[in-house]
């Protein structure tokens, strides 16, 4: 069977597209410039977002800007992965590395991964990366976070439990992502459980002026 639409200079390609559901720039895309968006192959209109979770290649991870079903239906596909412990999944955990190690650095130059090698344990994104910030930070003699709980309360970023807001609830209660973690870098949530309350993108023009 053919996987992959056409060849070119000895590479193989995949026509896929990109969708939304969202009507404007400044919803399409977050503050980082990522576009929001599903990707499908164009072949057999496999839905490249939802298989990655449900092999367990992503972790199921929710924004309010999504729907409620978008949101059931990764949870649902994401806890067959979990149980089976497939693909990513088996290496998660909760537990952030403390001490952090920065002789730990991605080759660029070597950008191919020996899965059966890496035996690394996972944390989830949102996570990692405030951690990285914090510890950026300490070497850089910043010292006004005693502790990466610190750190995440000053970012003051909001979220809400994935259950109450699934619920039916109207009017879910608001945490702190520093709710979910303790002074010692353990996450008391599975993937999966918080929904993050997504910040405003603005769009801005060559001058840098703000247009929405």
């Amino acid at each position: 069977m053919k996987l992959y639409s056409y060849e070119e200079n000895g590479k193989k390609f995949v026509n896929a597209y990109a969708f939304s559901k969202v009507e404007t720039p400044n919803n399409l895309f977050d503050k980082f410039g990522r576009a929001i968006c599903d990707i499908r192959i164009s072949q057999d209109d496999t839905n490249i977002n939802q298989w990655l979770v449900e092999k367990g290649w992503a972790f199921p991870d929710f924004y309010n800007s999504m729907s409620q079903s978008e949101i059931n239906l990764l949870r649902d596909i994401g806890a067959t992965a979990s149980s089976t412990s497939a693909g990513i999944r088996n290496s998660y955990s909760k537990q952030l590395a403390v001490p952090f190690d920065f002789s730990l650095t991605f080759d660029g130059a070597n950008t191919i991964i020996d899965v059966e090698q890496d035996k690394g344990k996972l944390n989830l994104p949102k996570f990692f990366r405030k951690q990285v910030n914090y510890e950026i930070l300490k070497r850089c003699g910043v010292t006004s976070f005693k502790t990466l709980k610190d750190y995440i309360e000053f970012a003051n970023t909001k979220c809400y439990k994935t259950a109450e807001v699934l619920e039916n609830n109207s009017s879910p209660k608001i945490y702190q992502l520093a709710d979910f973690i303790d002074e010692d870098g353990y996450m008391d949530f599975n993937a999966g459980d918080l929904i993050h309350v997504e910040s405003e993108s603005q769009i801005v023009n060559k001058d840098g002026i703000i247009l929405n």
